[in-house]
């Protein structure tokens, strides 16, 4: 497993990949960036040792006023299968040279699980990550619970 940063030449691919992948999500988009004017804007690959694409991480930065820090945010990251280990370490690596790079202090997530997804939780904790669940609304930076509405085939 490799991990490298998404290039202008890759974006059709990486698209496509988070249009198909069930955790999937626009905030992951490159299109969400362009909302997020004050922040720059990264993505890291996770590839196996054939070259195709197992996971990804949009990555937002932001420098901290009066600071050199940066913090690092991944909304409804990382997409990929949260049971595979793997591609999940691979991107939590990449994620942390890419902090370092850029002076990141945090990197915050978000991802796209639910409550009883406890083996998920269990590894990120192996990876330093500290889950806030005291919240349920907008303690953090995104709500902590979310609806999900299905409109597609539907017409008004």
């Amino acid at each position: 497993m490799r991990t490298e940063l998404l290039t202008p030449a890759g974006m059709q691919e990486y698209e496509a990949f988070i249009m198909a992948h069930p955790k999937g999500h626009f905030c992951q988009s490159a299109i969400w960036s362009k909302v997020k004017n004050e922040w720059d804007f990264e993505v890291l690959l996770a590839r196996d040792e054939g070259g195709a694409l197992r996971g990804s991480m949009a990555i937002l930065i932001r420098r901290m006023p009066g600071m050199p820090y940066r913090m690092l945010y991944s909304p409804r990251g990382p997409v990929c299968d949260i049971d595979d280990a793997e591609t999940l370490s691979a991107l939590m690596e990449g994620a942390k040279a890419l902090a370092r790079q850029r002076r990141g202090f945090s990197l915050k997530l978000d991802p796209d699980v639910t409550s009883d997804q406890t083996a998920f939780v269990d590894r990120m904790r192996s990876m330093g990550f500290t889950l806030h669940a005291e919240g349920k609304n907008f303690e953090g930076i995104q709500p902590r619970y979310v609806f999900r509405l299905p409109v597609a085939g539907e017409t008004g």
